[in-house]
């Protein structure tokens, strides 16, 4: 059974605003897949944020506690298995910032299902602050 846009939910999409300086935030979101079978999530594109990519907070090679890339910039949500891009776990990385972040912008992901045909999903985060990422309540 093919697998549609409307079967992939972002709940509660928030990023943070970034820092005075900074060229780079992070955003969030709870994905559910309510589809029959897995997907991944292989595209990251806005038309605002000039980079968008997945990483998570981890251990390196040497166990240090730092940022990791993800080089494939593949993420997979099974079916009824909730995915959490959440503060110091796996996150969507904004970068490449020049300016402020507006308080909605778009992102672009390209799902691609375990059964082929590619789709697109357009999600609009909100943008909090960084003394609200504690109480921003993702579920």
């Amino acid at each position: 059974m093919t697998i549609t846009s409307d079967q992939i939910k972002f709940h509660n999409p928030y990023a943070a605003q970034k820092n005075s300086g900074a060229t780079s935030s992070s955003a969030f979101a709870l994905v559910i897949n309510q589809g029959n079978s897995s997907v991944n999530i292989t595209g990251w594109e806005s038309p605002t944020v000039p980079m968008v990519m997945p990483m998570y907070f981890g251990l390196d090679g040497e166990g240090v506690w730092k940022m990791i890339n993800i080089n494939s910039k593949k993420v997979n949500v099974d079916p009824g298995v909730p995915t959490l891009f959440f503060p110091g776990y796996l996150h969507i990385m904004l970068m490449n910032l020049s300016s402020s972040l507006p308080e909605k912008f778009n992102i672009n992901f390209t799902i691609s299902p375990d059964s082929g045909g590619d789709f697109i999903k357009t999600v609009e985060f909100t943008t909090v602050e960084w003394t609200q990422l504690n109480t921003t309540k993702i579920i």
